[in-house]
């Protein structure tokens, strides 16, 4: 613990060197060390709350640290800086050259496209999983990890919960389960706190009208909407158990190991989460540890954002129109970034383990592949990343 808070610390230090560097000739030193002490003193803070006391709070003010960090960020920066007086004429063009390299489409296909083939050499690589075996063994649970809905308020008609872009988490769940890839007795784990921004009444105010059919007039913790949709979509309620705690991804992980150790469920999971997000997901479950139990997890990503089509079926052809800013592109690219700095993160604090054939967990004598086969070699205690 103390390491990897030593670590996000240092991190923090190469970064504020960094700005520093960067910013040396464009602000004054004295305001320029003023918000060097500053944002030092917050990051010391908020990686006490981070490791020690996870907060709502904390967690916001992590997301505010890191907010220079992201596309939207540094370009809002630089046009900032650019109004002092004296500032250098270079930071206008800066600014609109990245404004135009994350709004452009084929960097930003190719930003999210590197993530979500990850993800799916991830779920090749588990030749044991559920989905990759016809007639293999069902999982013992499936856990889903996202944001796919939206709550069933005003105006909208509908008492069940819409869906978001990520929607077909859901959708992928239900079919999982009727495909018969969990276990009948085993649990469909659904992940969604509390929806920030919502708070529930007591009753309805003056001069508000109640909509004919609306189930409540509150914000359910977004794992109610979701068990609420895959029910409505034919999986049974007994199998399903929410998971209501707002929590980083490392503790989500650590929870729900508990979870399924206590009640004996078992650990081979079939983790459902965007392809965007798969790669950092399943290295932090395969991570964790609760007596001497680890997760198998067996990778089902699903919601890509990038096709990759086969050369010998689709190709993608390039227009003029593809060197044009567009907003959804911006959009794509800033996710596509925001992971990276997630999974570096992930990374230097060692929350994530890199995947291998097998699951990496020791199976006795299994045939020698070819040195260097999809980067593994053989050892006597199984499959083991080179």
């Amino acid at each position: 613990m103390f390491l990897n808070f030593l670590l996000f610390i240092l991190l923090w230090v190469l970064l504020l060197w960094l700005a520093y560097r960067f910013l040396s000739g464009l602000i004054s030193p004295f305001f320029l060390a003023v918000l060097g002490a500053l944002l030092l003193f917050v990051a010391l803070g908020t990686g006490l709350s981070l490791f020690f006391v996870e907060t709502p709070v904390s967690r916001a003010i992590l997301e505010i640290l890191f907010f220079p960090f992201t596309p939207i960020g540094l370009i809002f920066l630089l046009l900032l800086t650019s109004v002092r007086p004296g500032s250098s004429g270079m930071l206008v063009p800066m600014a609109l050259l990245l404004l135009y390299l994350f709004s452009n489409p084929i960097l930003a296909e190719r930003m999210a496209g590197s993530l979500e083939l990850e993800a799916v050499r991830q779920q090749n690589l588990e030749t044991t999983s559920p989905i990759n075996v016809t007639t293999g063994t069902p999982a013992d649970a499936i856990i889903v990890v996202g944001k796919p809905t939206r709550p069933p308020l005003p105006p909208r008609p509908r008492s069940t919960p819409e869906v978001t872009e990520a929607g077909d988490l859901l959708l992928y769940t239900a079919e999982l389960y009727q495909r018969g890839e969990v276990r009948p007795d085993g649990l469909i784990v659904v992940n969604g706190g509390p929806r920030v921004g919502l708070q529930a009444r007591l009753e309805c105010p003056p001069g508000c009208a109640p909509v004919a059919g609306q189930a409540q007039s509150g914000a359910n913790p977004e794992a109610v909407d979701m068990e609420n949709f895959l029910i409505a979509y034919g999986v049974p309620e007994a199998i399903i158990e929410q998971d209501t705690e707002q929590t980083t991804l490392r503790r989500t992980a650590e929870r729900l190991l508990r979870l399924l150790v206590t009640r004996g469920v078992g650990t081979r999971i079939l983790l459902v989460t965007t392809a965007l997000e798969m790669p950092r997901a399943a290295g932090t479950f395969r991570s964790v540890q609760y007596q001497n139990a680890t997760f198998t997890v067996y990778p089902a990503p699903v919601d890509y954002y990038v096709s990759q089509p086969n050369t010998s079926e689709v190709r993608r052809r390039y227009t003029p129109q593809d060197l044009l800013p567009n907003v959804e592109a911006f959009l794509l690219a800033s996710k596509a970034w925001n992971e990276y700095l997630l999974q570096l993160l992930s990374f230097l604090l060692g929350w994530v383990t890199p995947p291998c054939a097998n699951g990496c967990v020791p199976r006795g004598p299994v045939p020698v592949p070819p040195v260097g086969l999809l980067g593994v070699e053989n050892n006597p205690n199984g499959w083991t990343p080179i």
